[in-house]
């Protein structure tokens, strides 16, 4: 069952640990912490702590905070005892190939001490080690390239869109999406430990009874909940969403969410997804479909 109502400021009574995007038509509430409007933190080194791109425009592991900028930069820093920063890396452009490309995503594997970082309107990714962050070094460039994945016909070399990122991950599986539509049936993700590449079909791959997909969609947003390993996979047109049961695991399975049936609609711009309490009632979320 889907109900929908449109956000607007005199409907809310209050928020907490939480801010409203009102910018246009874009209509959101996100998490202070991991905002889809730019914010900086530090400021250490001018064009490399710019962050943009819900919900993965930066990565926390202990006291480092990893940033990947808007305008393609990457900056790693220490946030001490008294809150204040210790710079440890900036770089404009970390891969040495960007430019100044729009909208970085970044995933840190902690366990492997590994992130990946790629962009929006640039092909290209990184593999980083930032394991010498810890003793005040620079992160290790392990590898590069144009493609991030590549299999079973889909391929990701950018990830996301202006204002949010299209890259997540689950257990040792970071999942992408770029802008080519062959992804609104089928979503890659590869291993960051063992490098295995796999394609996802939600055609065949899907939980009994999930309703055929039936409208197209590219570009996307991925959200992860973590408590029932759930990616949440939504598309930038077409009010589609995608829900990727036991993300983390060797037998994902997808169900398909039709929200145009529903009624809403389909310029997802911004989206935004909240399950409210992901215990006891991990079937019932709050979505956001973008402006309209």
């Amino acid at each position: 069952m889907i109900k929908n109502d449109v956000l607007s400021r005199s409907k809310i009574v209050s928020i907490v640990g939480a801010v409203a995007n009102d910018y246009e038509e874009q209509k959101a509430i996100v998490p202070a912490w991991k905002r889809g409007v730019s914010n900086y933190a530090g400021y250490l080194n001018s064009g490399s702590d710019d962050t943009i791109g819900f919900p993965h425009g930066y990565g926390v592991h202990d006291d480092l905070l990893i940033l990947a900028s808007w305008s393609s930069g990457l900056g790693v820093h220490r946030l001490n005892d008294d809150g204040s920063f210790t710079n440890i890396y900036n770089n404009t452009d970390p891969l040495g190939s960007y430019g100044d490309a729009n909208n970085q995503s970044i995933v840190l594997h902690k366990p492997s001490m590994k992130f990946v970082l790629m962009s929006y309107d640039t092909n290209g990714y990184g593999i980083f080690d930032y394991s010498p962050c810890f003793s005040g070094n620079a992160p290790t460039l392990l590898e590069s390239g144009s493609t991030f994945m590549n299999t079973g016909g889909s391929a990701v070399a950018d990830v996301g869109s202006s204002y949010y990122s299209g890259l997540s991950i689950a257990g040792d599986w970071v999942y992408g999406v770029d802008e080519s539509a062959t992804h609104y049936k089928a979503i890659v993700r590869r291993n960051i430990v063992t490098a295995v590449q796999q394609r996802i079909d939600f055609t065949t791959q899907k939980v009994t009874g999930s309703a055929t997909i039936d409208r197209n969609g590219y570009r996307g947003t991925l959200s992860y909940d973590s408590i029932n390993d759930r990616m949440y996979y939504q598309t930038f047109y077409n009010a589609n969403m995608t829900c990727i049961t036991a993300a983390s695991t060797a037998n994902p399975l997808a169900v398909w969410c039709d929200m145009g049936d529903a009624g809403l609609g389909d310029d997802a711009y911004e989206q935004g997804i909240f399950v409210i309490d992901p215990v006891n009632a991990p079937n019932v979320m709050t979505v956001i479909v973008g402006m309209h």
